[in-house]
């Protein structure tokens, strides 16, 4: 099982979202390195395994009975009279365990011989306990650990209150590793540290059993210390397997296959636009971008009309301001019809066996030519008013003696 398991986790900086859909897990024992530029949410992430902020969306589960150890950037003094019994106390179990102990042996010096025997192997449990948490040799643990920090026995010595502020931090670390959590959650451990305690922290954490997240700038603390590395970079986080030189050259190699597939995107934009250019019709103008659609002089007109015209740089007719129709009459059999909103006129004529159609009158010519050609071909005009457009409909139906007249 996952010691840690973050699925699709979302944490908001006030109105400003840090990360969004961020997924991954951390196996026991594994040392994961964080890296990312300043405000790509790295220390965000650890305050939300250690509970300190609650995340917007998603969800951080961590294994059954984990305990988790945070070494945060803000720092407060201890409470204890040094610096040494501030750091003894950061394993309140064993100091139970100890303080029970010395009761026991308070108890069986002034107890009968019949209280003995129940005080002994209350004695013994507790014993055993303490044995296995190693608590005989914690005091040297708690002196080394200080010492490899970089706090001396002087400094040890001293009230929490009158350290400095790369004391506090020191003393911080070297309480936090003194826990024996089961995972680690390191922000920026090598602040304050000189490069002998960077050394021997770098040592410690690998012969650690504990599970690590570990934020650093420094290079060289996460080459020697982490196993993965996850960037997080606008939000997203991006797995690198690895330390940190590894990460380097992956890095790489992915941003440049990403360069050469932004490069041939966008050589694929500009050859589409230059088609959509050349095939254009002639006279349509390109959409401008910089004016929003249905603006314009003619956003009226096309609002107006409920069937918009498909196709590029063209319009249906307001058939409503047509000028009235010029009726002709000619000598033709068969129909002629015209649509609702068709924008021109046919008539259909029967000659040799089959249908033929006739002549397109157009939408703008005048009525007077329509009149003329309908004339020539043997028609009549009735009296209405002019317009431009001219409804061509048959004659009445003529006799034989009458068509040979007029033949």
């Amino acid at each position: 099982m996952p010691l840690l398991r973050a699925d699709r986790l979302k944490l908001m900086y006030g109105a400003n979202e840090v990360l969004s859909d961020l997924t991954f897990q951390l196996e026991p024992r594994q040392r994961l390195g964080i890296v990312g530029a300043n405000g790509s949410g790295k220390s965000s992430l650890l305050k939300a395994i250690s509970g300190d902020v609650t995340p917007a969306a998603g969800s951080l589960t961590l294994a059954p009975r984990t305990r988790t150890a945070y070494l945060a950037q803000e720092l407060e003094a201890g409470p204890h009279e040094s610096v040494y019994a501030d750091a003894l106390h950061s394993r309140p179990d064993i100091l139970s365990l100890r303080g029970r102990l010395e009761g026991l042996e308070a108890a069986m010096a002034r107890a009968s011989e019949a209280e003995q025997v129940v005080l002994v192997e209350d004695y013994g449990s507790v014993q055993h306990e303490y044995e296995r948490l190693d608590g005989y040799a914690y005091d040297n643990r708690v002196a080394e650990v200080l010492h490899g920090v970089g706090l001396t026995e002087a400094d040890q010595a001293l009230a929490p209150g009158a350290l400095s502020g790369g004391q506090r931090r020191r003393l911080a670390l070297a309480k936090l590793l003194l826990q024996d959590a089961d995972l680690l959650l390191l922000d920026e451990p090598t602040n304050h540290l000189d490069l002998d305690a960077i050394e021997w922290l770098e040592g410690f954490l690998r012969l650690s059993r504990a599970g690590m997240l570990i934020v650093s700038h420094d290079r060289r603390f996460l080459e020697h210390t982490t196993d993965d590395i996850l960037e997080l970079q606008a939000g997203l986080g991006e797995w690198y397997p690895g330390n940190y030189q590894q990460y380097v050259r992956l890095r790489r190699e992915r941003r440049a296959v990403r360069q050469k597939e932004y490069e041939a995107q966008q050589d694929y934009i500009a050859r589409t636009e230059e088609f959509i250019r050349a095939t254009r019709p002639r006279g349509a103008r390109p959409p401008d971008p910089a004016r929003p659609p249905g603006t314009g002089r003619t956003a009226g007109r096309r609002s107006a009309d409920p069937h918009p015209a498909q196709g590029v740089g063209h319009q249906r007719p307001d058939l409503s301001k047509r000028r009235p129709h010029a009726v002709v009459s000619l000598p033709l059999r068969g129909r002629v019809g015209m649509g609702a909103e068709s924008p021109g006129i046919h008539h259909q004529c029967r000659g040799a066996g089959r249908d033929r159609w006739g002549e397109r009158v157009r939408e703008d010519e005048p009525a007077e030519g329509v009149t003329r050609r309908a004339a020539a071909a043997g028609g009549t005009r009735q009296d209405r008013p002019e317009g431009r457009h001219a409804l061509l409909r048959p004659a009445p139906r003529r006799s034989r003696s009458q068509q040979d007249g007029v033949e």
